[in-house]
């Protein structure tokens, strides 16, 4: 047994060098064990945050899956006699915005539920955000999802799937984007995909995704849209030829100009053979510690911080200042002299293709991914 002995000076224990080292063993334990804690907990946060955006990557394949499936069931519903000029109707005009409005939730009672859609044609997605005021309680900001939910049972598949990867965000009475809370008087709760919402308070709202170089800077090229279609004439055709990132390339025909690829602008009973590409984009913004270490907490330039999606306007400047979970986060706003950095980040794409071929009587339409 280890026990001290007094010593001759000042009454002083004197405890054998062999009885201390249970004692430095088990502080050394609890020193590995901290540190090995500290690195389980940064890899299970990562981790977790991967298998999140993991998830969120399969539902935005599902989407565009969803949304070529309905084209093809639409087909494959009504027949190609519905898909003439003179009577019925054909695939809708996804980029002209002119006919859409914000899908919202009407106050009333019961309550009523627009889907925003324009009255023609078969749409397989609305591209503007959902306007979800009516479910919200302005003072405390609590939202009411059992108000919200149904309006998604209204809107295309495409939404459904998409539904978990919407965020809220808040307008002014100007259509600026601000914060949801800190006392704000917010005038519109909008729930919408990550991403810069392009020109909030015109008839072209929607959300597009910037397109950074391999240096992290603003490229010149145009915004990716975060819904697109195209479309390719006849039953053997491919997209070879059509830039996923351009949607001005195979483009899909309209009411207003058809050129007999997914319409028949003849006769009643002429075939119809097309194929349309169906593609949504999601990008995921990571926050745990583990993925911030990736980037080198180099403040962003004025320019760059002009350009991507930062949501809070400043009502003096007009500029917007300070992140709301989109491309920027902000530090120091309140102090006046706030610095912005750019989030870590990935783009996911969905992509799907309905392949619709009406030859006399039979139809085929099968849907396939497109990655």
């Amino acid at each position: 047994m280890c026990r001290g002995r007094p010593s001759m000076r000042r009454s002083v224990v004197l405890v054998p060098r062999t009885c201390l080292a249970p004692l430095v063993q088990r502080g050394q334990a609890m020193i590995e064990f901290a540190i090995v804690m500290f690195v389980l907990l940064i890899l299970l946060a990562g981790g977790v945050e991967l298998g999140i955006a993991g998830i969120n990557s399969y539902k935005n394949a599902s989407a565009a899956e969803e949304a070529a499936r309905t084209w093809a069931e639409h087909v494959g519903a009504n027949g190609v006699s519905d898909y003439t000029i003179g009577g019925g109707r054909g695939l809708g005009d996804h980029n002209d915005l002119s006919g859409f409005s914000r899908p919202r939730i009407v106050a009333g009672s019961p309550v009523g539920y627009d889907p925003g859609l324009p009255d023609s044609d078969v749409y397989l997605f609305n591209p503007k955000p959902i306007d979800i005021t009516v479910c919200v309680d302005n003072t405390s900001g609590a939202i009411d999802y059992t108000c919200v939910n149904p309006l998604f049972d209204n809107l295309p598949p495409a939404h459904n799937a998409l539904y978990s990867l919407y965020q809220v965000r808040c307008l002014d009475v100007n259509d600026f984007e601000m914060e949801c809370s800190g006392g704000n008087v917010v005038t519109t709760w909008l729930m919408r995909l990550p991403g810069k919402l392009a020109d909030p308070d015109g008839p072209n709202e929607t959300v597009t995704l910037a397109v950074l170089d391999s240096d992290g800077n603003l490229a010149p090229d145009s915004p990716w849209n975060t819904f697109q279609l195209q479309c390719v004439a006849g039953a053997a055709a491919d997209f070879s030829g059509c830039d996923k990132n351009d949607p001005s390339t195979c483009g899909c025909d309209t009411r207003a100009a058809p050129a007999d690829i997914c319409w028949s602008s003849s006769a009643p009973n002429a075939p119809l053979a097309c194929r349309v590409r169906v593609m949504t984009r999601y990008r995921h913004h990571f926050y745990s510690f583990i993925t911030n270490g990736f980037t080198d907490g180099t403040p962003l330039p004025a320019a760059t911080v002009a350009e991507l999606d930062l949501g809070v306007r400043d009502a003096a400047s007009g500029d917007y200042v300070g992140g709301l979970g989109a491309d920027v986060t902000a530090q120091g706003v309140g102090s006046g002299n706030a610095s912005y950095f750019q989030v870590f980040w990935r783009t996911f794409q969905g992509c799907s293709s309905s392949r619709s071929v009406i030859d006399g009587s039979s139809l085929r339409a099968p849907v396939s991914a497109c990655n």
